[in-house]
């Protein structure tokens, strides 16, 4: 069946730095070029990545302050009880307000990004017409401790989806057991400028990610151990930022640390200063606890930076199990260290490792991932699915 124009809609916890919002807003920019493509982000933050149609972000409405402050009452009683509580009343307005968003623009596709979201699928199923798509973001793992108060509607969620959306084999290889329709798509690199690779000649050592303590998953910590055992002759850039709570914890982890200055803050940078923060550096480190993807790690790749990072689902299957990069197991901060020295220190070892992040890079090509995506819109979109 020939594939028709449709109104698809992207709920995404917000519109700021990070690696969902940024391939969001690149999936559906393009799809959005045949079909009528709308973003609902569920907090109010400024938009970091450029949107075409700015008035297709959509408002979310906002709790009242009374609902706010039961709601955290609520969410203690339960966890001091030990019991899971029901997430969907937590987020009642949020499910109420973005249904009826949805059936007022006559909404045929859904695609949902975060465990809170997943477990209300069953209720946005209600409307008939509506197909639900899972896009999963993190490793099975991280999503077992995040929705781990509200599991049993997390777990219903993933049952009853009409469609995931998985980003690597690992996580193909789980969600399948509990869904049937599920389809690996990777992510795709998109840096305007980005023929340009680096000479290889810089003493910076680059990293990218947002500034965020939750659950230890993006291993700042880990960043700022490993720092004390890097040679001082290098410099450690990242680009990326935090609350300004998290940035304080920071530079308190680096003082007490003894580590102070090691670490260069870029701030947030997207287009031509994120190249330049990648083109202006020798290697790429990622020392994330948890990656479902880590489309930081293909942007310093297709730059041509060699890459070390701790094992994650996203390290192994963008490095393919250490075949085009470094990957070094959770908590061996020392051997993490003593690799990029040694790479650092060696340059025919980073011009070998450079054409093996390009040669990998070229897997991830917008146009093929694109592809892919069109083909399941076509799929959901048929009238017998």
């Amino acid at each position: 069946m020939e594939a028709r124009a449709v109104v698809i809609f992207f709920c995404l916890g917000n519109f700021g730095l990070g690696g969902v919002s940024r391939i969001v807003t690149l999936v559906g920019e393009s799809l959005g070029k045949d079909n009528e493509v709308y973003y609902y982000p569920i907090e109010n933050v400024a938009p970091f990545w450029s949107v075409k149609k700015r008035d297709h972000i959509l408002c979310h409405a906002k709790d009242n302050n009374f609902f706010i402050f039961f709601k955290k009452v609520y969410k203690h009683l339960a966890a001091l009880g030990g019991q899971q509580y029901n997430i969907n009343f937590v987020q009642s307005n949020f499910i109420r307000d973005l249904s009826k968003q949805m059936l007022q623009k006559k909404t045929r596709i859904l695609i949902l990004t975060s465990d809170y979201q997943f477990a209300a699928v069953h209720i946005f199923k209600r409307n008939p017409n509506l197909k639900v798509v899972l896009w999963i973001h993190e490793s099975y793992e991280s999503l077992q401790k995040t929705s781990k108060n509200y599991m049993k509607l997390f777990n219903q969620g993933i049952k009853e989806a009409d469609c995931i959306v998985c980003l690597t084999q690992d996580s193909y290889n789980y969600f399948s057991k509990l869904n049937s329709n599920c389809v690996l798509i990777p992510n795709f690199v998109h840096l305007p400028g980005n023929s340009q690779i680096s000479d290889l000649s810089s003493r910076n050592i680059s990293a990218t990610s947002r500034i965020s303590f939750f659950l230890g998953i993006k291993g700042i910590d880990v960043l700022v151990e490993t720092a004390k055992f890097i040679s001082s002759k290098y410099n450690i850039t990242f680009a990326g930022s935090g609350s300004e709570k998290e940035i304080k914890k920071l530079n308190r982890i680096e003082k007490n640390e003894g580590v102070s200055n090691r670490i260069i803050l870029e701030g947030p940078l997207h287009d031509a200063e994120l190249l330049h923060h990648y083109v202006n550096s020798s290697l790429f480190i990622s020392t994330s606890r948890s990656e479902s993807f880590s489309l930081t790690i293909l942007e310093a790749m297709s730059l041509g930076l060699p890459i070390v990072a701790f094992s994650t689902a996203g390290a192994r299957y963008l490095l393919d199990n250490g075949k085009y990069g470094c990957i070094i197991e959770q908590g061996a901060v020392q051997e993490f260290a003593k690799r990029v020295n040694q790479l650092m220190n060696n340059d025919k070892k980073l011009l070998r490792y450079q054409r093996l992040s390009l040669k990998r890079a070229k897997d991830f090509n917008p146009t093929k991932i694109m592809e892919k995506w069109n083909r399941l819109l076509e799929k959901l979109n048929t009238v017998d699915y």
